[in-house]
């Protein structure tokens, strides 16, 4: 069954590739914590471009608060979360050079509405400076980001959202086929249960049994629940599974919502149950689940089309990893 829906959006490769770009947005205030010492040290280089252990560090910290939060499991191999983060800067470094390499400039006018949705989201000018210092951060370092981050989008857009083919019906199609038993929402029953506690050898329970169900019949609204208890029943709301309850699901299959059920017996009580709600199950159609599948078919074309740009860009570069980066 689908118990999720997952879906994915244009920008997904973009957002997940420039986690990184801006350090005014960084998610935590101890991103004012780095140092010149941090500035200084190189961690990598990309053809001559260095990559400083600071930005590493930055990345790799907002990785892990973001893996931490998503999957609330902070036992996370540092190791590997560092590597992360170089293997990514070390992409963005190169998508950037790439992009400079075509002529690609940031429009001054797309800039300055960054910086003004960017000082309005901070809460005022006032703000925006005082976050600023906070953060150890000039304007200029912050526009500097923006830009990058602009020029990232534009780059990973012409050479990723461009450059993938549309997904077709055919491969929607097929996806649908191979998938279709996911794309089910489960039947549900709820019924109101009514426990008898009569052993089923005497002869005389199913005479008692009948007599709590005319009780039930009795009452104006045939509800179980109004039943007084006399210590020989119990009586529950219960979510009937099929694979768990299947002697009870066989009983309220058969009946309407609002039916009472006559008395029936399973392997090891007797009950009388009253239907309360049952959906039943669904699977959805192609039609129906075309959105999703096209999403998600989309993000996984644009996934393969960023590795195989990322390796086509490495395959060129000269790309050095310090002892500080490793």
């Amino acid at each position: 069954m689908m118990t999720k829906t997952i879906i994915y959006i244009s920008v997904l490769l973009m957002t997940i590739l420039i986690l990184s770009s801006v350090a005014f947005a960084a998610e935590s205030s101890d991103s004012g914590k780095s140092t010149a010492e941090g500035k200084n040290v190189i961690a990598a280089r990309v053809n001559g471009k260095d990559i400083s252990l600071n930005s590493v560090e930055a990345l790799a910290d907002r990785i892990f608060r973001q893996r931490v939060r998503g999957h609330g499991d902070p036992q996370i191999d540092p190791s590997r979360i560092r590597k992360e983060a170089i293997d990514r800067l070390i992409f963005e470094e190169l998508a950037l050079q790439a992009a400079k390499h075509e002529g690609m400039k940031v429009d001054p006018a797309d800039l300055e509405k960054r910086i003004a949705d960017l000082i309005s989201s901070s809460g005022g000018d006032d703000a925006f400076q005082k976050t600023l210092r906070e953060r150890k951060l000039t304007e200029g370092e912050v526009r500097n980001d923006l830009s990058r981050s602009i020029l990232l989008q534009n780059i990973f857009k012409k050479e990723i959202i461009d450059k993938t083919p549309p997904i077709s019906d055919a491969e929607i199609e097929k996806a649908y086929e191979q998938q279709k038993d996911q794309f089910i929402v489960a039947e549900k029953i709820i019924v109101t249960d009514t426990v008898l506690f009569l052993s089923r050898e005497d002869s005389g329970s199913a005479d008692k049994a009948e007599r709590v169900r005319m009780k039930i019949l009795s009452d104006k609204d045939h509800d179980p629940m109004n039943l007084v208890p006399d210590g020989t029943f119990i009586v529950r709301e219960l979510e009937v599974k099929k694979d768990k309850q299947p002697e009870i699901y066989a009983a309220a299959a058969g009946l309407k919502i609002g039916e009472l059920s006559s008395v029936f017996a399973t392997s090891d009580s007797m009950h009388i149950i009253k239907i309360r709600e049952h959906i039943p199950e669904k699977r959805f159609t192609l039609s129906q689940m075309k959105g999703y599948l096209e999403s998600t078919l989309t993000a996984a074309a644009r996934k393969k089309r960023m590795h195989e740009w990322e390796a086509d860009l490495r395959n060129n570069a000269k790309i050095e990893i310090t002892d500080a980066g490793r």
